[in-house]
């Protein structure tokens, strides 16, 4: 029980949908509408999104490798 709940939905809790939510955040690109943002992110470029993604793509792939090796 720990594997899917840790393992699958801590998955997309933790890594999944926040990255998500930032990266369409930052096409919608709200400075140009509202002003500078002074609480910006110094980790502004999208790599740092996909290096979270390939995180979660690890971490998804060893637990199924955990539950197929028993």
């Amino acid at each position: 029980m720990v594997t899917y709940t840790g393992g699958f939905c801590g998955t997309f809790i933790l890594m999944i949908i926040p990255a998500t939510l930032v990266s369409y955040a930052r096409e919608r690109n709200p400075e140009e509408k509202h002003g500078k943002n002074h609480n910006k992110s110094t980790f502004k470029h999208k790599g740092w999104v996909y290096l979270v993604l390939l995180w979660s793509a690890i971490t998804i792939i060893s637990v199924v490798y955990k539950i197929a090796a028993g």
